[in-house]
């Protein structure tokens, strides 16, 4: 709860300093990793920063005596940049490199886990426009990824660590609120 209320803060603050940049905040679902928060904030004429959070995931169960405690951890943040190619009046294509990471955490009665992730992808997808405040979205993410587990069986001191190097694509869609009205001239 303390990171999504930082998460929160920081939106918020990064949107004062943006006086007459646009800025945006989404809803995302990516094939991977779930429910995601965006935030997206321009930096120049079409090109823009963007800052994912992987909604944070923890699950906790408890069955009948001290043993049977179960627990699970996740979160992931990731940062990009966005290059916008205007195709038509409400559809824009866009590009760009980004770089994620995620933690995640296991506990079960005789199992512990830790793993975590490091990636560096390339994004490239195409943005709808259905008014002023409101976009959809769809993208494609190639990316090369590092995974770090370890594993130890508890009572048994049977640790396992385990490294490797993988190549992946995954889908994204999501919506996206503009938090700045544009302002349109009037013609004469």
């Amino acid at each position: 709860m303390k990171l999504m209320c930082f998460t929160l803060v920081f939106f918020y603050l990064f949107q004062l300093r943006a006086q007459e940049r646009r800025t945006e905040l989404g809803l995302v679902y990516n094939t991977e990793t779930g429910y995601n928060l965006l935030m997206k904030q321009q930096l120049k004429y079409n090109q823009f920063l963007r800052v994912s959070l992987e909604i944070p995931n923890a699950n906790f169960a408890y069955s009948g005596g001290n043993q049977n405690v179960f627990s699970a951890f996740i979160v992931g943040l990731s940062l990009g940049f966005e290059f916008h190619i205007p195709l038509a009046k409400r559809f824009t294509l866009y590009h760009g490199p980004e770089v994620t990471s995620r933690f995640s955490n296991y506990r079960a009665p005789d199992y512990y886990s830790n793993s975590i992730f490091a990636g560096i992808g390339y994004l490239t997808g195409l943005i709808f426009k259905l008014n002023d405040r409101l976009s959809l979205f769809g993208e494609v993410k190639h990316s090369f990824n590092f995974l770090n587990q370890s594993r130890e069986r508890v009572g048994q001191g049977l640790t396992s660590v385990r490294s490797n190097y993988y190549f992946d694509s995954n889908l994204t869609f999501g919506a996206t609120f503009n938090l700045k009205r544009n302002k349109r001239k009037k013609i004469s």
